[in-house]
């Protein structure tokens, strides 16, 4: 028993990084679960061949052991698991030379005292790595839609909309690939399919600790299954408008739309600048021209382009009175011509740097 343990264990301390790398988790019964479950591997595989031989005569009895063996995967797979963001080639490095001196001691090769020496040092720079804490703003690549993750220090998560809901298995690898668990804060701008069709997925396999959505619009199925979704999951649900404050681990949150009384769809977008050590990002949804000019004029750093650069947005009084540095724009394939040409030249003329996931894939923009 301990030799077959000891195989599983060896195997899975050299491929972990690799398995956390590309699946993003491993459950921590896995070993338990090779103990269990290869024993009987070894008795169903030549069943198999025999089955091939003897026809129906050993069916049930080599159903019976299949099934027991997805069944005890299943089980121990249920048990805790650790999850984890993409590694970088220094996480790679980091860990084996961590573990090297380790298994070189084992081996007889290196004194325990420098083995363990060059292990913590190892680990040490690993641990050195992730300090100070890293503040940055993603604009995920969800096709034709938007998706944007803030992270803040402290493992807080904030998810400007999802996408569409085919959109949501690109949605959850990216966030798995950058190690997210759950959101403290889900914000949905105004309920269109590119920007919330994924959220109810995403609030039902992620814990989610508040949404916030705009003013409620009753008989529109987006909307109402959105809800439903936080309802049953008890998550809760913050409805905000222009003047609504938040506060989230240093960071400032402040609305400067809707109004309240808009009666088209994009005019009731959730509109709101999010501060961060000194940085603003003006976040738009799918705001119109007419809806810009009654924001409060302020100086921001970073332009999420409303409506994947429609000609209807991002209008030379937003350019002129908020002056943002950088433009992001979410936009894919579509049939609309977004982002349109006169968008892209507005942004031209006033100097910003224009990135689109559509050119780029996922963005990272740094927040300290």
């Amino acid at each position: 028993m301990w030799g077959s343990l000891g195989v599983t264990m060896a195997a899975q301390v050299l491929t972990l990084p690799l398995l956390l790398h590309h699946f993003h988790l491993l459950p921590l019964l896995s070993p338990l679960a090779n103990l269990l479950v290869l024993p009987l591997l070894g008795l169903l595989v030549p069943l198999g061949f025999l089955k091939l031989l003897l026809g129906g005569l050993l069916a049930g009895p080599a159903e019976a052991l299949g099934s027991l063996v997805l069944w005890l995967a299943g089980w121990l797979s249920q048990g805790p698991i650790l999850r984890w963001g993409d590694i970088t080639p220094l996480g790679f490095a980091l860990y084996y030379l961590g573990i090297l001196p380790l298994l070189l001691g084992l081996h007889g090769s290196l004194r325990w005292p420098h083995a363990t020496s060059l292990a913590a040092t190892a680990a040490l720079v690993s641990l050195l790595t992730q300090y100070p804490p890293r503040a940055d703003l993603w604009q995920l690549d969800v096709g034709q839609g938007d998706a944007i993750l803030v992270r803040l220090p402290g493992r807080v998560e904030i998810l400007v909309d999802g996408g569409r809901d085919w959109a949501y298995p690109r949605l959850e690898r990216a966030l798995r690939a950058l190690g997210v668990d759950d959101l403290d804060l889900l914000i949905a701008t105004h309920p269109d399919a590119d920007h919330v069709g994924a959220l109810p997925q995403l609030i039902r396999n992620f814990p989610v600790g508040t949404l916030v959505s705009g003013p409620r619009v009753r008989g529109n199925t987006l909307d109402d299954a959105l809800h439903q979704a936080a309802r049953l999951k008890g998550v809760r649900v913050l409805a905000a408008r222009v003047g609504t404050r938040l506060t989230l681990a240093g960071a400032g949150l402040h609305f400067l739309g809707p109004q309240g009384h808009e009666a088209e769809d994009n005019e009731r977008s959730l509109v709101f600048v999010l501060e961060f050590n000194g940085r603003k990002v003006l976040f738009t949804g799918d705001a119109p021209a007419s809806a810009e000019v009654r924001w409060r004029p302020e100086v921001v750093d970073i332009l999420k382009v409303g409506h994947h650069g429609s000609e209807t947005s991002t209008s030379e009084y937003l350019l002129q009175n908020f002056r943002p540095r950088i433009a992001l724009i979410g936009v894919g394939s579509n049939p609309y011509g977004h982002p349109s040409r006169a968008v892209l030249e507005r942004l031209h003329l006033y100097g910003l740097q224009i990135r689109r996931t559509d050119l780029e894939g996922a963005i990272r923009i740094p927040l300290r």
